[in-house]
């Protein structure tokens, strides 16, 4: 860090005009807040000032005294400027090959260097900036004391990762930089210690974000060397003895275990790995441990071939779950996350599943770890949190696993597939077993609450990989069909709000208003969010539930889970629960929520109405068309009033509801004659409905054969008082109204006979008949 005192000498020098934000050039002071950025003229001011290396420096020595994390810098910078932008690149530059040369490296000032420079880097788009500067940079994975690397390891992850993306014309260039700095250790590394520690930090650092080179490092025999001087000499890093150099080693192999061949390599550490799952350091045990994991399938093959019996493989894996379990309980500190990683790789196995759902003393500690972890005044732990709600996502998972993005996500998923060799497996698992225990995780736990009381969705500090898996549970524990109380719960904690601000968050919306995937999504895990919308608004009164948000807002959600006849990802049986969830909507009193369901999804009803071989979806389109038939907008786009053929379609469309209404299923009937009775309520429509002898002879079918069903007949009576009702004004249409009924008198008589304790039915038909003087 620069020298307060030089730098305040230097700003005396200078002949300041006297201005407020001249305290931001003075590394004696802490401003508060930052403010001045937002302003353009303040922004202005303060890049007036920046005209040398010394007000750059001292800009940088107040931004990091006041612990900035680069919202300041990134609102001063124009990207245009590049003159500006040259100007703190050479002063960071130059801090940095300070710090390189000092014995005792002050780790926080580099760390937000480094930080710095990610967010020049970004905003300059390497204009002004060469990959060649990477060789300054790496040096300092190992600055300073390494308990306090942790910060500084990550934002050189993301300084590569962005290099690598930013010269995608170049593929190679970020590429050869690395391995030619990583090769040059190795030459070093075996007369050199802190050479080596350098070459394996990095290794651990880089893996995640540049594979290929990483990998070529990992398998050439030069690097094997120089892991053998260490693990064979004097210095073994089986030894507790050296307890840093073990748990680089170990953070190397745990991160180069994600490729197939590395993994065969590090089988041959076996021996010394499960030597160190008794070492005395904690940390050590549970890196050991989650690498033994990670290469069990690989250790599997090499036992077989070695003719080891299958038993003593399972009980290999057991004694390592036992081991997992003790890690994660005893530790409190920065190694928990490889230490839940364990548990997260083992709940791809039911047997372990199926112990850690019985496991209340665990579901309790992880309880208490979330809670901690999502605090709205606490910088959350990202791969804490991710590691602990990706466990309790296949913990809860009722479903068969969906592949992810992301390079750990389908080495689980492989893992998973590998893990079934050489061990007898338990049958499948007990869909009912899963439902109690994750009804014990919203009952209980207080799950969707623990979510939902922190503001998680919203917070930029949490990770997309953890929301994803946060909204897959709310899923998962929604999932049980016909399970009200369990859906009312979800909205009582929160989860309802939860869904949408997730979709709303990962969601891309056209000028139409019509949702679709947004580009930073999880598709399986927005998926599932839509499903689990789905099937809690079904369970719960619309009435009551939007509080937050308005009801207009999950529609086009909803719409998006109707599909279309060439979707790939949807089930009809997400279109059906999307019917569901809108006819609940519908019922609202809410003539605006009621057109636009039928403005956005109409075309979509009306093919699955027509072309669905499911009863069950022809009678919850219906029953969504019933609720919404009272809109204008529903009647102009069910009868095509609209369009130059007119006729043709409302014949169409009219034929296909009298021919419902003659349907064996009593229930699509009930539905057809109440949409009927609201679409009568219009007098062109009921004119219409009157002149339709087919009508006629399939409603009085009902009353001769059907006589039985009270709902039915009530029905009718309803339809054929409006009809009589809207012919009064029409004396032409009156008596051909009366001719058609003429037949049917005695029917009428009938069923005011059987009907006569039901005064409504009774009065209905005598109103009728009064009306047409039958």
């Amino acid at each position: 860090m620069p020298d307060p005192k030089q730098l305040s000498e230097c700003l005396a020098a200078v002949t300041l005009s006297p201005n407020p934000l001249d305290d931001l050039f003075d590394p004696t002071k802490t401003p508060q807040d930052f403010l001045a950025f937002k302003d353009p003229d303040s922004r202005a001011y303060i890049r007036s000032r920046l005209v040398t290396p010394e007000t750059v420096a001292r800009l940088l020595a107040v931004l990091y005294r006041s612990g900035d994390t680069g919202r300041a810098l990134a609102m001063l910078l124009d990207s245009n400027d590049t003159v500006l932008t040259d100007r703190f690149l050479s002063v960071i530059k130059a801090q940095l090959k300070v710090l390189a040369k000092e014995t005792t490296c002050d780790t926080e000032w580099c760390n937000q260097l480094v930080f710095y420079l990610a967010v020049l880097l970004v905003l300059a788009s390497l204009r002004a900036f060469r990959v060649q500067f990477l060789t300054l940079i790496l040096p300092f994975a190992t600055c300073g004391k390494a308990a306090d690397r942790k910060r500084i390891h990550s934002h050189l992850a993301i300084l590569v990762a962005t290099f690598s993306d930013l010269t995608a014309e170049l593929p190679n260039e970020t590429h050869l930089e690395v391995q030619q700095h990583l090769e040059l250790l190795i030459e070093n590394s075996a007369e050199s210690f802190a050479d080596f520690s350098q070459l394996i930090t990095l290794l651990g650092i880089l893996f995640p974000v540049l594979p290929e080179p990483c990998r070529g490092i990992f398998l050439s025999g030069l690097f094997q060397a120089v892991i053998q001087h260490y693990y064979t000499g004097k210095a073994s890093i089986a030894e507790s003895s050296h307890k840093r150099m073990s748990l680089d080693v170990l953070s190397c192999f745990c991160e180069a275990c994600a490729d197939e061949s590395c993994r065969e390599v590090i089988c041959s550490y076996s021996p010394v790995l499960w030597d160190m799952t008794d070492n005395a350091f904690r940390e050590i045990r549970i890196l050991a441990t989650l690498i033994l994991v990670k290469i069990q399938n690989e250790s599997q093959k090499l036992e077989q071939e070695r003719a080891l019996k299958g038993q003593k493989v399972a009980g290999r894996m057991g004694q390592l779950y036992d081991m997992a379990i003790t890690n994660v309980q005893a530790e409190t500190g920065d190694y928990l996350g490889p230490a839940n990683e364990t548990l997260a790789y083992l709940t791809l196995i039911p047997r372990y599943r199926k112990q850690m759902r019985g496991n209340e003393t665990l579901l309790e500690f992880w309880m208490g770890l979330l809670v901690n972890a999502v605090k709205e005044t606490s910088v959350p732990d990202s791969s804490l949190l991710y590691g602990i709600v990706t466990i309790l996502e296949k913990l809860s998972d009722i479903q068969e696993p969906v592949s992810a993005d992301g390079k750990t996500k389908r080495f689980m998923e492989e893992y998973a597939k590998r893990a079934q060799t050489g061990v007898e497996e338990e049958r499948e698992e007990s869909t009912e077993q899963i439902s109690a225990f994750n009804s014990g995780l919203l009952t209980r736990h207080q799950l969707v609450s623990i979510f939902t009381a922190n503001t998680l969705m919203s917070r930029e500090s949490i990770s997309a990989a953890a929301k994803n898996s946060v909204a897959k549970i709310v899923y998962n524990i929604a999932w049980p069909v016909g399970d009200k109380a369990t859906k009312h719960q979800i909205v009582i904690q929160g989860g309802l709000n939860l869904l949408i601000e997730y979709l709303l968050l990962y969601s891309d919306i056209n000028a139409e208003g019509f949702t679709r995937s947004g580009s930073n999504a999880r598709g399986d895990a927005r998926l599932y969010a839509l499903r689990a919308l789905a099937k809690v608004l079904i369970a719960n009164n619309p009435l009551l539930v939007f509080k937050k948000y308005a009801v207009l807002t999950v529609v086009p959600f909803l719409v998006e889970l109707l599909g279309s006849s060439d979707s790939e990802e949807l089930t009809a049986l997400d279109g059906y629960e999307a019917l569901l969830a809108l006819t609940n909507l519908a019922s609202l009193d809410d003539m605006s929520l009621k057109n636009t369901i039928v403005k956005r999804a109409f075309g979509r009803i009306y093919e699955l109405l027509t072309t669905s071989p499911k009863e069950e979806m022809q009678t919850a389109c219906l029953e969504l068309l019933n609720n919404v038939i009272t809109s204008p907008v529903c009647l102009e786009h069910f009868f095509d009033l609209d369009t130059p053929k007119t006729a043709d379609s409302l014949r169409a469309r009219l034929d296909y509801l009298l021919l419902q209404v003659d349907s064996e299923n009593s229930r699509i009937q009930s539905i057809v004659l109440g949409l009927l009775i609201n679409a009568s309520e219009y007098e062109f429509i009921s004119m219409l409905l009157a002149g339709e002898e087919k009508l006629a002879r399939n409603l009085f079918s009902i009353l001769t054969i059907q006589t039985e069903d009270q709902d039915l007949v009530m029905r009718v009576s309803y339809l054929l008082v409006n009809l009589a009702q809207s012919v009064q004004s029409d004396q032409a249409k009156l008596a051909k109204f009366k001719r058609i009924l003429e037949p049917w008198k005695l029917d009428i008589s009938g069923c005011i006979k059987a009907y006569s304790k039901d005064e409504e039915i009774v009065r209905n038909f005598l109103l009728v008949c009064r009306s047409l003087q039958l």
